[in-house]
């Protein structure tokens, strides 16, 4: 029978191994664009802006056009642009507005490896790229930590939004859950040995709760429609939790809450289509 320790370091190195072979994947590389888009056929291009010492970058497709609306994704923990690709790609997305996906500060090449601990920095890197790209109206998504980071812009910006749309939104510190892979994650051991996306995620995740009492008590001053779309089943940004404090703190004139009792936290991937019905819902609005 293995020992306990034997089985961690089994369970260590299956961890490590997956995470270095979707590094390429996970980080959004030049070269994944490229073979991504161009067996598409999909017209894209890279982008990058200046947010204090820090610099961002993005993937930028659809109009080019600054009388037509943009919309704007941000990625949960760990990510980078390309966990939207699907909807960079979308025909009727494209030919409708700006899509723009970017790299949270520490992921993809947005000053790589060095993570930003409070959603401020998060929210002034994604206003500098709405500030680049003019628009008719502006609609930001957010996943999971993208949610909180997308509120906070729309807080900060109130004229420049026109709504925002949280998908499995980590917005309560109250319930905010830390697994057991995450403690494993933040051994030193693990952070010698997994790559750097991972080990900014972790850092991320051991400062979530302070992150979102900092800005707990400033959702009440969202001025612009909120979409919360929220699986019954998440586990890692649990469904009671986040959506209680969702109706507790955002204008209830202003939020609209959808239940999904089939799915869990990667909602965004699974229920594609209903996530673009409610952006495009957000754009007639």
């Amino acid at each position: 029978m293995l020992s306990v320790s034997v089985v961690v370091l089994l369970l260590i190195a299956v961890v490590v191994g997956l995470a270095h072979l979707y590094v390429d994947k996970a980080n959004g590389s030049e070269h994944y664009a490229q073979t991504y888009f161009n067996k598409l056929g999909i017209d894209y291009e890279f982008g990058r802006v200046r947010s204090g010492d820090r610099q961002l970058r993005y993937v930028h497709t659809g109009q080019k056009d600054s009388t037509k609306p943009l919309i704007l994704f941000v990625h949960g923990a760990p990510g980078s642009w390309e966990a939207y690709k699907f909807f960079l790609a979308d025909t009727d997305l494209r030919s409708m507005a700006q899509l723009i996906s970017i790299d949270r500060l520490g992921y993809g090449e947005s000053d790589y490896g060095q993570p930003a601990l409070d959603i401020a920095t998060h929210a002034a890197a994604v206003y500098q790229v709405i500030e680049a790209h003019p628009a008719s109206k502006v609609i930001l998504v957010g996943h999971s930590y993208g949610g909180p980071i997308v509120a906070k812009v729309a807080m900060t910006y109130p004229k420049q939004i026109g709504g925002i749309l949280m998908v499995a939104p980590v917005n309560d510190p109250h319930s905010e859950p830390v697994k057991w892979y995450a403690h494993m994650t933040n051994w030193s051991l693990s952070r010698a040995i997994l790559p750097d996306y991972i080990n900014v995620c972790t850092t991320e995740k051991m400062n979530h709760i302070q992150a979102l009492k900092d800005i707990e008590y400033q959702w009440s001053t969202l001025a612009v429609p909120v979409i919360h779309y929220h699986g019954e089943k998440d586990g890692l940004a649990p469904y009671h939790g986040n959506v209680d404090f969702s109706q507790q703190h955002i204008d209830p004139s202003l939020l609209t809450v959808v239940p999904d009792s089939e799915k869990g936290h990667f909602i965004l991937w699974e229920k594609m289509g209903t996530v673009k019905r409610f952006i495009m819902q957000l754009l007639e609005a």
